[in-house]
């Protein structure tokens, strides 16, 4: 699958369609932070989209949602809140919409909702197969990740760890 690339909205402030999905004025707005200054460039550079999928494995997202404060499961001695993600249907796609700043999620929603901060690869691993990532939906640039990219996402995380724990295995005793 051809994955889908990251947009901007036109210099008029229109709704603009890029690759799979809307996106929506407030250019005026961005960036606001070093993955949006990343998102921004991939969309205009495509030499800069691993940067940015990088990026956004490694950045903290927002995610509408709730954490159940009980810890409901272990994992390497440590306790792990329940975690409930919201999804958006996109075309017919379910999509978890996530966010590169709270700003972003206020500019989404209309009324308080719950959300959560999360790391992007912890985001990943919480998805289902058949899930796509929706980041920055209706903000004025935005990317669709597609169930076939986020397994590619999942892949870069996996070998990110992968290697983190092959430099932590082969240290001097």
């Amino acid at each position: 699958t051809e994955p889908t690339e990251p947009c901007r909205v036109s210099s008029s402030g229109h709704h603009t369609r890029c690759g799979e999905h809307m996106v929506d004025s407030g250019a005026d707005s961005f960036p606001q932070n070093e993955l949006e200054e990343l998102l921004m460039e991939a969309a205009r550079n495509p030499a800069r989209r691993d940067a940015f999928r990088r990026a956004v494995v490694a950045a903290r997202l927002f995610v509408l949602g709730t954490a159940d404060k009980q810890a409901s499961a272990e994992r390497e001695g440590q306790a792990r809140a329940k975690v409930e993600l919201y999804g958006i249907l996109v075309e017919g796609r379910r999509v978890v919409p996530a966010f590169t700043s709270e700003a972003r999620i206020e500019e989404f929603v209309k009324s308080p909702q719950p959300y959560l901060g999360l790391a992007g690869s912890d985001l990943l691993d919480l998805l289902e197969p058949d899930v796509g990532l929706a980041l920055n939906p209706s903000s004025a640039y935005g990317k669709e990740f597609l169930p076939e990219e986020v397994r590619v996402l999942r892949d870069l995380v996996a070998a990110v760890r992968e290697s983190k724990e092959g430099r932590e295995g082969s240290r001097p005793v």
